[in-house]
C-alpha cells in the first residue's frame, strides 16, 4: 500500500466587522492554496449566521413571540450588523414591544435606533429618539443624550441644515462630562461642516486628539491622515510629518494593524512621489510588502503596491526591478477572487488594445454599480479624439458626478483639468480659470493645471492673480528657478520693485531679458522701504501638538539654565543629586506651563489619586483634553530601569484617570549614555506616550 504524505499547518484569521484577514504558518505553494481555500469559505459566515437570525426571528415574530424575537437578534447582534439592509430595519421595527415589560421595550427602541443608524436613515432615527424621550426621559443616562445631539446634528446635516448641525456639533464640544469619543466625533463633524481649509485642519486635529484620550488609536489616525491631506495643500513637508505620527501610532500586533499601516505607508510614498523623492518613494513602498506578503484578504492591497513600485521603479530607470514587481503583481492578481478587481483588470486590459470599451463592456461596468469605477471609465471616455467637443463635456459632467460620489483613484482632478483644457481652447477663459483652480484645490500637484493656469494669468496680463498663484505655489513647492521668475515678473508688473529683485535674483540667469528686468528694478525701486509682516499667534484651544513643543521647549530652558538645581557638591570634589530632585522638577515643570499657556488655558492637578497611586501632574487644558505626566530621574542611583517603570506608572494612571494620552518626561544626568533607552513616542495598545529627555548632566559646558 503507498503511503500518503501528510502534514499539520495552522491557520489564523481576524476577523472585523467589514472584512477577515489570514496566515498559514507555511509559505508553500500547496499551504498557500489550502489557506486561501479556508479563507474563502469562512468569508460567507457571518452573513450567513445574520440571514439565518433574522429567518428565526421572522418565524418567531410571525407566531407572537415577539420576546424571544427580540432577545434572538440582540444575541446575535455582532452578525446582524454586518449586514446593510433597509429590510432588516423592517424586521426589527415588525417586533411588537408595546405590551413587553418597560426594559424590553427600552432595549427595543434601542436596537431599533442604532441599526437605523448604523444604515443611515436617518428619519427612522429621529422617530426613535422623541420615542425613547417620550417613554423614558427619566431614565436615560447622558451617554444616550449626547448620542441623540449627535444624531441629531447629523440629520440636519443631512437635510442641507449647515448652522444647525453646527448648533449641535458646538453644544456638544463644549458641554462638560462628555466622553471623549462623543467629543472626538464632534469635532470630526465641525471639521466636514467648516467653509475653510484652516478651521477644518483645527477641528481634525482637536478630533483626534480626542480620540487618543478616548484609547481610540484609528480612528485617530483617520483625523490625522485628513488633517495630512489638508497641509498637504500649502505645506507638504508638515503633511508628511502628520503622516509620520499616523505610522508610529500605528501598531504591527496583529494582521489589521499590520495592514492599515501598509495602507499608511502607501499614502506616504504617494506624498514622496509628488514632492519629486522618487527613491524615497519607491524604498517606502517596497516597505509594505512584507506586511502585506501571505496574508488572504489583503491581495488586492498587495497588487496595488507592486503595482505602483513598477511604476516608480521605471522612472528611475531600474527595468529589471520594474519587471520584477510587474511579475509579481501578475502573480498575485491570479489569485485574487474579486469581483470588483476582476472587472477592473479585464477594463484595463481592454484599454491596452482599444480607445474606447465595448458596448458590452461598458454596460458591464455601468450595470457593476462602483462609483469610483464607473467615474474612471467615463473619464478615459471622454478623452478619445473621435469625441465631439459636446460629447467630451457631456461624459465628464457624467463622470464628475459618480467621482464626487466615490473617489477611490483620486482622480477627480483630472475631470476638473480637462473641463479647463475645453474652456480655454474656447477662448472661455474665465471658466478655465474655475476648473483650473478645482483642479488644484483636489490635488495641488496636478502641474499640468498649475502651468496651464500660470500661462493664463500671464497671457492675459492679470498680474496681481499671477502674483497671489506663483506666491501659493513657491510656499508649497520651494523657491524653483522658474517659478522665482514668473513670480518676480508679476511683482514687477505691480511695480512692486524691490520684491521683484529678490525673486529675479533666485531665478535662472540664462532666462532672455532677465538681466534687463533686474536693472529695471534697481533703478525705479524706492530707497529705505521697510516692510513688516507680523501677525500675533492666537491660541484658541490647546492641542497635544501645544504640549509637545512646551515640554520641549521647558527641557531645553533647563538645560541652558537650571540643570545645576538639581545637583549639590559631594564634598570631593564633585556632585550627587539634590534633596526630592523629582519634586524640583515638577515645580519648574508647573511654573513653565503655568507661564506658557496661562491660567486660563490650563489647570494643573498635583498628585492626583489615580488607583493604587498618585500621579505626579494631572493636566486639564481648554478645549477638554485631559493627559498624564509623569516625572522619572535617570542617572545614578536613579537606573534607566527606574526611568523607564514611569511608562508602566503612567499606564497605569492612564487606566484610572480615563485619558489614554500621557507624557513621561525623564530628568537624564547620565554622562555617557543620555536619552538613550527612551522612545519618542510609543503606542501601547490604546495608550499613546510621549517620552522628553531633559539633560541636567552636571558637566558645565563652556565655550572656549
Amino acid at each position: 500500500m503507498k503511503e500518503q504524505n501528510t502534514s499539520k499547518h495552522t491557520v489564523t484569521f481576524t476577523v472585523t466587522d467589514s472584512k477577515s484577514l489570514g496566515t498559514i504558518d507555511s509559505q508553500s505553494p500547496e499551504a498557500m492554496e489550502i489557506g486561501r481555500k479556508i479563507h474563502e469559505s469562512i468569508q460567507g459566515i457571518p452573513v450567513k449566521i445574520a440571514h439565518e437570525t433574522l429567518e428565526d426571528a421572522q418565524t418567531k415574530i410571525e407566531t407572537g413571540e415577539h420576546a424571544k424575537a427580540l432577545t434572538l437578534i440582540l444575541e446575535n447582534a455582532f452578525f446582524i450588523f454586518k449586514l446593510r439592509d433597509k429590510r432588516v430595519l423592517d424586521i426589527i421595527e415588525s417586533i411588537d414591544s408595546t405590551n413587553l415589560d418597560e426594559g424590553t421595550r427600552k432595549e427595543h427602541l434601542l436596537l431599533s435606533f442604532g441599526y437605523a443608524s448604523h444604515i443611515g436613515e436617518l428619519k427612522e432615527v429621529i422617530k426613535y429618539i422623541e420615542l425613547l424621550e417620550d417613554e423614558f426621559s427619566d431614565s436615560l443616562d447622558e451617554r444616550d443624550v449626547d448620542g441623540f445631539t449627535l444624531e441629531r446634528a447629523r440629520f440636519a446635516k443631512e437635510e442641507s441644515k449647515r448652522n444647525l448641525a453646527v448648533i449641535h456639533y458646538q453644544e456638544l464640544a463644549s458641554k462638560e462630562n462628555v466622553s471623549p469619543r462623543d467629543t472626538a466625533v464632534a469635532y470630526q463633524g465641525l471639521a466636514d461642516l467648516s467653509n475653510n481649509d484652516e478651521d477644518s485642519a483645527h477641528y481634525c486635529k482637536l478630533s483626534a486628539d480626542k480620540f487618543l484620550e478616548a484609547g481610540l488609536k484609528k480612528d485617530a489616525i483617520l483625523n490625522l491622515l485628513l488633517l495630512s491631506k489638508l497641509q498637504a495643500k500649502k505645506k507638504p513637508a508638515l503633511a508628511l510629518e502628520t503622516l509620520e505620527t499616523c505610522l508610529k501610532l500605528a501598531s504591527s500586533e496583529n494582521l489589521f494593524d499590520r495592514h492599515e499601516k501598509a495602507n499608511l505607508l502607501q499614502d506616504k510614498a504617494n506624498y514622496l512621489d509628488k514632492l519629486g523623492k522618487k527613491e524615497e518613494a519607491l524604498a517606502t513602498i517596497e516597505d509594505t510588502f512584507e506586511l502585506d506578503e501571505g496574508v488572504f484578504g489583503a491581495e488586492v492591497n498587495l497588487h496595488t503596491s507592486y503595482v505602483v513600485a513598477s511604476q516608480y521603479a521605471t522612472v528611475l530607470g531600474l527595468k529589471e526591478k520594474s519587471h520584477n514587481f510587474e511579475q509579481k503583481a501578475a502573480a498575485i492578481a491570479s489569485t485574487i477572487d474579486d469581483e470588483l478587481f476582476i472587472l477592473q483588470i479585464k477594463v484595463s486590459n481592454y484599454y491596452k488594445e482599444n480607445e474606447q470599451l465595448s458596448k458590452a463592456l461598458f454596460d458591464e461596468v455601468l450595470g457593476f454599480g462602483n462609483p469610483s469605477l464607473i467615474g474612471t471609465v467615463l473619464l478615459k471616455e471622454s478623452i478619445s479624439p473621435s469625441n465631439t467637443i459636446a460629447e467630451t463635456m457631456t461624459l465628464l459632467d457624467d463622470a464628475l458626478k459618480y467621482l464626487e460620489k466615490r473617489d477611490d483613484r483620486n482622480i477627480i482632478d483630472l475631470i476638473h483639468f480637462y473641463f479647463g483644457l475645453i474652456y480655454q481652447n474656447q477662448g472661455m477663459k474665465g471658466n478655465a480659470e474655475e476648473s483650473y483652480l478645482k483642479s488644484l484645490d483636489a490635488n495641488p500637484y496636478n502641474y499640468a493645471s498649475a502651468n496651464n493656469l500660470a500661462a493664463l494669468y500671464m497671457k492675459d496680463e492679470s498680474w496681481e492673480k499671477a502674483g497671489e498663484f506663483f506666491s501659493a505655489r513657491i510656499k508649497l513647492l520651494g523657491e524653483l528657478p522658474n517659478m522665482c521668475f514668473g513670480y518676480g515678473k508679476a511683482l514687477y508688473k505691480q511695480h512692486r520693485y524691490h520684491e521683484a529683485l529678490q525673486y529675479f535674483n533666485k531665478a535662472n540667469p540664462d532666462i532672455e531679458g532677465l538681466q534687463e528686468l533686474k536693472e529695471n528694478c534697481f533703478n525705479n525701486m524706492p530707497k529705505g522701504l521697510i516692510a513688516t509682516n507680523f501677525k500675533p499667534e492666537c491660541v484658541l484651544q490647546i492641542t497635544s501638538d501645544d504640549i509637545l513643543t512646551a515640554l520641549n521647549e521647558f527641557s531645553a530652558t533647563v538645560a541652558s539654565k537650571n540643570r545645576m538645581y538639581f545637583w549639590q557638591a559631594d564634598g570631593k570634589g564633585g556632585h550627587k543629586w539634590s534633596k526630592n530632585p523629582e519634586e524640583i522638577g515638577k515645580q519648574l515643570l508647573i511654573a513653565s506651563l503655568s507661564a506658557k499657556f496661562g491660567k486660563d488655558s490650563v489647570e494643573i492637578i498635583q498628585e492626583q489619586r489615580a488607583g493604587a497611586g498618585f500621579v505626579d501632574l494631572y493636566l486639564l487644558f481648554a478645549g477638554g483634553l485631559k493627559v498624564v505626566i509623569e516625572l522619572k530621574m535617570c542617572g545614578k542611583p536613579y537606573s534607566s530601569s527606574y526611568a523607564i517603570s514611569g511608562e508602566d506608572q503612567i499606564i497605569h494612571y492612564q487606566n484610572n484617570t480615563g485619558s489614554n494620552l500621557g507624557y513621561l518626561v525623564i530628568f537624564d544626568g547620565r554622562k555617557r549614555d543620555f536619552g538613550k533607552g527612551f522612545q519618542k513616542l510609543q503606542s501601547i495598545n490604546n495608550k499613546t506616550i510621549y517620552s522628553i529627555a531633559v539633560d541636567v548632566r552636571n558637566t558645565v559646558f563652556t565655550s572656549p
